[in-house]
């Protein structure tokens, strides 16, 4: 089995990880690595969140397994702790993980296509002026909002930016789209969540541009009556994960519920 390596190069922790590994996996495993993403049946992620999101451009079109290691801070996407990885390695090579897939989104903007995990980004250029996105689904005009921007955003991204902006969490086998307004000019103007059929074309109505940013990447501006188009792609990425992987217990670990209440509790 062949592997491929993908290190975040700024993290100290990862590149001592990423040594201890490779002297691993060449004394005692089955595995070889190997310099280039194309030789590779699986590709091992050190590195955060944003690391994953990074590499993910690269598996586009190469369906092979991830497992991504978190050696940042949260890691909602990055589940696999630094201690726990030699032996999810040893699992993977024995068939005995699980194999979650997470879909992209296709962004059609400028005549060419993006892809996202996370989320796309319309954003303000400028501090004092509101944005007015005019949204339609399959064709079908549902608001304009006036806001800081739009996040559209899959259910990997739920827990991103979306998030932060007030936004739902999904759960990872929903298939469909948050459109999440950034500070929306009015109280009534909240989440809403579209099927995995839903088309969502978002319009800039004002003469300022809006940043379009596709996982964190500034990848152009939306102009006056010039439109952008997102769906949920057929493209996935898949993770390797621990078979007792659970994902409301991740959820539970990074959003710290039931910390205070259980804290209370013991000390009562």
């Amino acid at each position: 089995m062949r592997c491929y390596m993908y290190v975040n190069a700024s993290k100290d922790n990862a590149k001592h990880l990423e040594r201890e590994l490779r002297e691993h996996i060449e004394s005692t495993l089955d595995i070889v690595l190997v310099s280039t993403l194309q030789e590779a049946d699986f590709a091992i992620v050190l590195g955060g969140d944003g690391t994953l999101l990074r590499f993910s451009q690269q598996v586009i079109d190469k369906a092979i397994p991830v497992l991504a290691v978190n050696m940042g801070s949260l890691g909602f996407l990055t589940e696999v702790r630094s201690s726990e990885i030699f032996d999810v390695v040893k699992l993977f090579i024995k068939g005995e993980v699980k194999l979650q897939e997470r879909y992209f989104i296709e962004i059609e903007y400028n005549t060419k296509k993006y892809y996202a995990l996370n989320e796309v980004a319309c954003m303000k250029c400028e501090l004092e002026n509101l944005t007015a996105s005019r949204v339609e689904i399959n064709g079908v005009y549902l608001n304009t909002y006036l806001a800081d921007g739009l996040i559209v955003a899959t259910p990997t991204g739920s827990t991103g930016y979306s998030l932060s902006a007030g936004g739902p969490i999904l759960n990872l086998d929903v298939e469909g789209l948050i459109i999440n307004p950034l500070a929306p000019h009015t109280l009534s103007a909240r989440p809403i969540i579209v099927g995995k059929k839903s088309s969502v074309t978002i319009k800039n109505l004002k003469s300022t541009d809006l940043k379009v940013i596709c996982d964190g990447v500034h990848i152009g501006a939306l102009k006056e009556e010039e439109e952008i188009k997102i769906s949920l792609s057929d493209k996935k990425i898949q993770m390797i994960l621990p078979k007792n992987s659970d994902y409301f217990s991740v959820l539970r670990e990074k959003l710290g519920w039931g910390d205070s209440y259980v804290k209370r509790a013991k000390y009562q």
